[in-house]
């Protein structure tokens, strides 16, 4: 059982229902707060549009409203998705890497797991990059990801980059290499207009598989242990409260 299909849930249910292999299937349960489109022409207007932001907005059904402090006496709303594909689904789409200089940090504090060099396979597997191909990029994952060079962008973006450029910033055309940080075009997963968040690149492709079950509109309260192991959850469901096993 997993809570929340957002980006890691979504990934993570695929991943552990995979029927590929004989004998490797579990039955995996994907539990979401908000709606779970099972088709692409349910998917909700605001989460297929990448071009706008109309999910996001304080009050909206897809988004939950947190208060986050921005600043030293500044607060304001951060909405986070509640909907099959998680804030993924909600948000602008860039989709840019941390940088080597980050992940080696961590692993210098004794985590070398997550050196850039033990996690840059993961982010060239998810990836289609449209532009950039061979190291350190990827051509066949579920994630179409492209940019806006020079020449297509919008006047305010060019007139942007010729302003950094002339304050001596280097142009840097791909932020998602490893070289020294510059300006340049932002990686994005919108494709013609269509942010492809998890729902689209993860569940709706596997939507039909017998090992997998989504269910929207189920609200978590808490999770259920027998000593110290997860048995289940206390879900909000259309208004009642009932209890899910994890063996159902």
């Amino acid at each position: 059982m997993i809570v929340g299909a957002g980006p890691t849930g979504s990934a993570l249910a695929v991943r552990l229902s995979d029927d590929t292999t004989p004998g490797a299937a579990r039955s995996v349960q994907l539990l979401e707060a908000g709606p779970a489109p099972a088709t692409c022409d349910a998917v909700p207007p605001e989460v297929l549009d990448g071009t706008r932001m109309a999910a996001a907005r304080p009050g909206h059904a897809l988004n939950w409203s947190f208060t986050g402090k921005v600043a030293p006496g500044t607060r304001r709303p951060v909405p986070r998705g509640r909907v099959a594909g998680g804030s993924g689904a909600i948000n602008g789409g860039v989709f840019i890497r941390g940088t080597r200089e980050d992940f080696d940090a961590i692993a210098a504090l004794g985590h070398p797991d997550w050196s850039y060099e033990r996690v840059l396979p993961s982010f060239a597997a998810v990836e289609h990059d449209h532009d950039f191909a061979g190291p350190p990029h990827g051509r066949r994952g579920p994630v179409p990801v492209r940019r806006t060079f020079p020449g297509s962008a919008s006047p305010l973006t060019e007139a942007f980059w010729a302003a950094c450029r002339g304050l001596g910033y280097p142009w840097e055309p791909d932020k998602n290499a490893p070289g020294p940080p510059g300006v340049g075009p932002v990686p994005v997963n919108v494709v013609s207009g269509i942010r492809h968040s998890a729902l689209l690149t993860h569940l709706l492709p596997h939507a039909g598989r017998p090992h997998l079950t989504v269910r929207g509109g189920v609200l978590v309260r808490r999770i259920l242990f027998a000593g110290t192991r997860a048995i289940g959850v206390e879900a909000e469901t259309e208004g009642r409260v009932q209890v899910v096993r994890g063996d159902e």
